[in-house]
């Protein structure tokens, strides 16, 4: 399981590097996030924000990796598998 916790300042700084990288890969451009100013790290974080709600990427984490289980209190172990995951899944598969 995977949880993130961010700070005010550690999400700017990931939108610098959000933008940059991807400056990067479709333009060529070459950013230098270590360099930005903390003046425009909010202007990048908007962009950030804008662009991987308008135009997403086409290859990321949550559609490589299906989730397996869900958080559930009332389940047994607070584990609610998704069909096809978990203990019984493996034992079918064995």
């Amino acid at each position: 399981m995977s949880v993130e916790f961010s700070t005010p300042r550690s999400m700017m700084t990931n939108g610098v590097f959000y933008v940059n990288g991807r400056l990067r890969r479709q333009f060529g451009l070459n950013g230098v996030s270590r360099g930005t100013p903390e003046v425009l790290k909010p202007a990048y974080w908007a962009v950030a924000k804008a662009w991987k709600t308008l135009a997403p990427p086409k290859h990321n984490f949550e559609a490589a990796h299906e989730r397996q289980f869900d958080v559930d209190l009332s389940a047994p172990d607070c584990i609610r598998w998704r069909p096809g995951f978990g203990p019984a899944a493996a034992a079918q598969a064995a």
